[in-house]
């Protein structure tokens, strides 16, 4: 075979050049003024251009695909200057996160709590729901989500529990039939927790929620606060027997509800002339907060204490 370039008169003769330019071609589809002119370069340009076909396209997916999997959530949060946060670990799910932050982030409880940042740690990723959740505008700057194990050290450090106001450990409502292997995970988590401070030498107040009430006894040695909810959900039903109501009071008592909600209730009702109704929506308001009495009460009887703490504050003992 003979072939010939389009610049000069120069032809291309022999099997071997034949094929180097064949090949060039058949991938580029271009030709060029320069050629190499010895076998060494031309096998440099055939091994370049094969490894660029077979061997780097796969190599190049292999790499998309990893950066495709890298998580988008961060495995560390570094709080800013004189920055306040707790740590929230366990249940992910949107009812539950939703209910903790709504209540947490009430107005209510004053603006040490509203500015304090709310790192939830977790070993999964979190759904879309709760994805959407945490991109709330209300939440963005407020709410971080770290990915990461509780049950290490490392990355316990990672989001400086020991320098949390309060570390939460939640538990799934969902369980069903693995209440036992939920509170089981949940106990030792708040087992490492217990060990990571102790070695930080700190104290963080941990509050725990479990769903067994026999995992009750475990949890009174790891942490300051611990609440069953089956054992609480159970006693309820019981008073609402005895006391019809009982459960409504306490759940109003227990819920954080601010009075930009309550006031415009009370008035629609007191407009509607629904005087019970009025009287319900404002009892909305009222909370539950442990505080500490004024030296000047002590020795006091506690309806007169109670009589001068309504007077001068509105509260109820």
């Amino acid at each position: 075979m003979v072939f010939y370039q389009d610049k000069g008169a120069k032809e291309i003769q022999g099997f071997d050049e034949a094929f180097f330019f064949i090949a060039v071609s058949a991938i580029t589809g271009l030709s060029s003024d320069i050629e190499p002119d010895t076998w060494f370069t031309r096998g440099i340009v055939l091994v370049v251009m094969f490894i660029g076909i077979f061997w780097l396209p796969p190599r190049v997916s292999e790499m998309l695909s990893l950066w495709q999997d890298r998580s988008p959530w961060p495995a560390r949060f570094d709080p800013e200057a004189n920055q306040m946060h707790v740590l929230v670990i366990g249940d992910l799910e949107y009812s539950t996160l939703f209910e903790f932050l709504r209540e947490f982030f009430c107005e209510d409880h004053g603006i040490r709590t509203v500015n304090t940042v709310v790192v939830v740690m977790s070993e999964l990723s979190p759904g879309k729901e709760v994805a959407e959740l945490l991109g709330d505008p209300a939440y963005v700057n407020r709410v971080k989500f770290v990915l990461g194990s509780p049950t290490s050290f490392d990355q316990l450090a990672d989001v400086e529990a020991e320098r949390a106001q309060a570390i939460f450990l939640l538990s799934s409502k969902a369980a069903g039939g693995s209440a036992a292997k939920e509170d089981a995970a949940k106990v030792m988590v708040a087992l490492a927790v217990r060990k990571f401070l102790r070695a930080q030498r700190t104290h963080v107040p941990i509050y725990a929620q479990v769903l067994l009430p026999e995992t009750t006894m475990h949890m009174e040695y790891l942490a300051e606060h611990v609440i069953c909810i089956e054992e609480l959900r159970l006693g309820l039903l019981a008073k609402s027997v005895m006391v019809p109501g009982f459960a409504s009071l306490l759940q109003l008592l227990t819920s954080s509800i601010p009075g930009t909600i309550t006031d415009p209730l009370v008035r629609a009702a007191t407009k509607g002339r629904k005087q019970w109704l009025a009287e319900y929506a404002q009892s909305m308001a009222h909370e539950i907060y442990a505080t500490r009495i004024s030296s000047m009460l002590t020795g006091a009887k506690f309806h007169r204490a109670a009589q001068v703490v309504f007077q001068r504050t509105g509260a109820t003992l």
